[in-house]
């Protein structure tokens, strides 16, 4: 179940063609592997886990939703790529340890051995001090650079062996692994280890808006793996002891001592609610902003193709 506070307004389009819209719910598939302390206790009704405490969230630092929609992978992978560059600087492991595992859920050991089979270790070295060093570099320039990248790190290409997806990497994000984060409700976020005080970002769906993310903190759970998750990679982000959003992909970062009893405070769940608008067609000047169809536009809409008498009846 999606939170319904997570869910944007949908386009008529979805509804026409299906009657209902399923972008926004996701599948985890089967479970791999238990977590490593499955242990869980209950106290008035909320339960207790082990997990590992990752830090707060300092800031929203990238919506990661732009992977869905033409021509918008690289705009998406870019934004990730400047994020990393300002957590790892210009440590090729680090580097390639975020952008390849937390990302984007591929291994860091294929991408590594890709990188010394095109001996191009060296030059991603370089574009990373350069990207660090001019933050802000021409279109031309940055484009070219980003798409080397990518293609260097087998990311657009079908270079590395996913276990998830025959998909070349940027690919899964437009599909399962973007409507795993949620779609549109996807970012990346920079978490401060508070013992070792090292960065690093992770990426997140989001159950709530943009700006509450900040000051809630991350918890991984050890050990657990589903298909589409990275084995130790699963965990939640709560804020006031409430599930605030999930990663799936947050792999191990550092080597410092973590684990921690968690309570999650579970609320009831929502009430469901009507839907007050049309399945069926009409012009652009009677859909509003989103692309609904308000449904006292819907009573004035007259029977036209695709629209049976039954179903003119049902809103006069």
């Amino acid at each position: 179940m999606v939170p319904k506070a997570v869910q944007a307004r949908l386009h008529s389009r979805d509804l026409r063609s299906m009657g209902f819209v399923d972008l926004v719910t996701f599948s985890l598939d089967e479970e791999f592997s238990r977590p490593t302390n499955p242990q869980v206790s209950l106290h008035d009704g909320n339960p207790t886990l082990w997990a590992e405490d990752l830090g707060i969230v300092k800031s929203l630092a990238v919506r990661a939703d732009s992977c869905w929609g033409d021509n918008m992978m690289m705009k998406s992978f870019s934004s990730l790529v400047r994020l990393a560059v300002r957590c790892s600087g210009t440590d090729v492991d680090a580097f390639v340890d975020t952008i390849g595992s937390r990302m984007y859920a591929q291994s860091p050991e294929q991408i590594s051995s890709l990188l010394r089979e095109r001996d191009a270790r060296s030059q991603l070295q370089q574009r990373l001090k350069t990207l660090s060093d001019s933050p802000n570099p021409s279109d031309e320039h940055r484009e070219e650079a980003f798409a080397w990248i990518a293609e260097a790190m087998g990311f657009s290409n079908y270079k590395l062996a996913f276990e998830m997806s025959p998909l070349t990497p940027l690919n899964f994000l437009e599909a399962h692994g973007g409507t795993a984060h949620l779609g549109r409700c996807c970012g990346a976020v920079p978490v401060e280890c508070p013992r070792c005080v090292k960065t690093f970002p992770i990426r997140l769906a989001l159950y709530c808006q943009p700006k509450d993310v900040v000051g809630a903190r991350a918890y991984r759970i050890p050990g657990l793996k589903f298909r589409y998750t990275l084995r130790g990679g699963c965990g939640l982000l709560l804020k006031d002891k409430r599930v605030v959003g999930r990663f799936l992909w947050g792999t191990p970062t550092c080597e410092c001592d973590k684990l921690t009893e968690v309570e999650v405070i579970l609320d009831c769940l929502p009430q469901p609610t009507p839907n007050t608008h049309l399945y069926g067609r009409a012009g652009k000047d009677e859909m509003d902003e989103y692309g609904w169809i308000p449904v006292d536009v819907g009573r004035k809409i007259k029977s036209s193709a695709g629209w049976g008498q039954s179903s003119q009846a049902a809103v006069t």
